[in-house]
């Protein structure tokens, strides 16, 4: 049977659409084992990319393209950890998690800080936001992943 992207199934995941590589995460790992990541990021490729690398070692991604849709996400998903970029059009990163902070159910959500800028007063301002850590880009999958077991307690992906 031929799939309608022009490709048989058997083929490579690497052919496949995103929602399949979803597909094979989910059946070898329930939904409510998985840690649950927000990923805010105005950069088509760069949250493409990450959520992919994510997805792959075992995290659930859902994600946001700017500040506000990021908030509105966060309520409704209450994920357990946001990964944010900085500096995005409209609400920036330093408002979206001033802002979460004052809802109490995301008040104590860890909150990674995802930023080209790497300048001390960047990182300051980062920390007066409250956000709980800060990666520059271009990021490790590993390093973040590791970062996101520190924050979450210890708890793992379906990989690990």
């Amino acid at each position: 049977m031929a799939s309608p992207y022009g490709r048989s199934p058997q083929r490579s995941l690497y052919t496949a659409p995103s929602d399949c590589l979803n597909y094979k995460l989910a059946v070898t790992s329930p939904q409510s084992e998985r840690v649950r990541i927000l990923l805010v990021e105005d950069s088509q490729d760069i949250l493409f990319l990450m959520k992919m690398e994510l997805e792959a070692l075992g995290y659930a991604v859902s994600t946001a393209r700017d500040g506000e849709s990021g908030l509105e996400a966060a309520k409704r998903e209450l994920p357990d950890l946001i990964v944010s970029d900085i500096k995005m059009p409209g609400m920036d990163g330093y408002e979206l998690i001033a802002r979460l902070r004052q809802i109490p159910e995301l008040a104590s959500t860890p909150c990674v800080a995802l930023t080209g800028l790497d300048m001390d007063e960047d990182l300051d301002a980062g920390r007066v936001a409250r956000y709980n850590a800060h990666m520059s880009k271009p990021v490790d999958a590993t390093e973040l992943s590791n970062l996101i077991q520190k924050l979450t307690g210890g708890r793992r992906s379906s990989k690990q």
